[in-house]
């Protein structure tokens, strides 16, 4: 609201703005908290259904920390058993044996993972254009 002069306002009009003011406060946040209830209500169908809740893309889901999946062997160390050291894979190709062998992730950008380790361990050497195989 756009600030006033109070020149010429009496005290009772000052202490009845005040009120005013109160019984709208209390007004907002009753209709945040009902807000509130039908978001927690529609993520929970959304999840019900397969989707994503509202706060997928944070780390917490009602109040709950996401947990890291939790693997044996690093990544690195899987695929050093999935790829050949003659046969070339492609990154999609080394991201699915991983997931074959059974390694477990939660990650939206598996993909980009996977990539990144190819790129950053000697243990993996470029053969062509986006494609690995062990050194």
């Amino acid at each position: 609201m756009p600030r006033t002069k109070l020149g010429g306002i009496t005290t009772s009009e000052l202490q009845a703005e005040i009120r005013r003011r109160k019984r709208s406060q209390r007004k907002l946040r009753k209709q945040r908290t009902a807000l509130v209830r039908k978001l927690a209500q529609l993520d929970a169908q959304l999840e019900a259904s397969g989707g994503a809740g509202g706060r997928a893309r944070g780390r917490k889901r009602r109040g709950r920390r996401v947990r890291r999946a939790r693997n044996k062997v690093s990544l690195a160390g899987t695929l050093v058993k999935v790829l050949s050291a003659t046969k070339p894979a492609t990154v999609m190709q080394a991201m699915e044996a991983v997931k074959q062998a059974g390694y477990k992730t939660k990650s939206r950008t598996f993909r980009t993972i996977v990539n990144q380790t190819l790129l950053k361990d000697k243990r993996f050497k470029k053969a062509k254009r986006g494609q690995y195989v062990l050194a």
